[in-house]
């Protein structure tokens, strides 16, 4: 009995092995088409203030002494695409005692707080269309928990990073 149930064993494992078919309780097929593939250039360049960008990929940012906590300062820059594609534009920056915001438009007298901006990058505005340019405003605020100790004292380099990326 026990060598007819290892036979039985042996020839429905063979058979399921190699049967052309799946034991699968779904199975189906569908024919997809091949859909179209473009390709662009994805490039820009920034300008401190209104001024018009050329071929600078990077900007010097303001000094920021003689802040007092909870002060915030404004820096306008403006980017403009050199691509041929719509360019989103997503960013980042970190620091302990400064707060960062970002928002599209020129830098107004009142500093509105824009997208608050952190180690994750986040996306600002709406894309910007080849051969334009888009204005934003980076308002960077001492926070108010530095420390009084901290007065006169540098708080540390701080970077924007912005990440321009196909909006499609």
């Amino acid at each position: 009995m026990r060598v007819w149930a290892i036979a039985v064993a042996a020839v429905v494992t063979a058979t399921v092995s190699t049967a052309p078919y799946s034991l699968a309780l779904w199975n189906d097929a569908d024919t997809v088409d091949a859909g179209a593939i473009s390709s662009g250039t994805l490039d820009a360049a920034i300008a401190s203030g209104q001024t018009v960008p050329t071929t600078a990929t990077t900007v010097a940012l303001p000094s920021l002494s003689g802040m007092l906590p909870g002060e915030s300062r404004g820096e306008a820059f403006t980017i403009r695409n050199t691509g041929n594609v719509d360019l989103a534009i997503s960013a980042a920056a970190e620091n302990a005692y400064l707060g960062f915001d970002l928002s599209p438009g020129a830098c107004t007298a009142a500093l509105p707080p824009g997208t608050p901006l952190s180690a994750v990058p986040v996306r600002v505005g709406d894309p910007i269309p080849p051969a334009t340019n888009a204005s934003f405003c980076l308002r960077i605020t001492l926070l108010e928990t530095v420390s009084p100790s901290l007065q006169n004292q540098s708080v540390g380099a701080y970077e924007i990073d912005l990440i321009g990326m196909s909006s499609r």
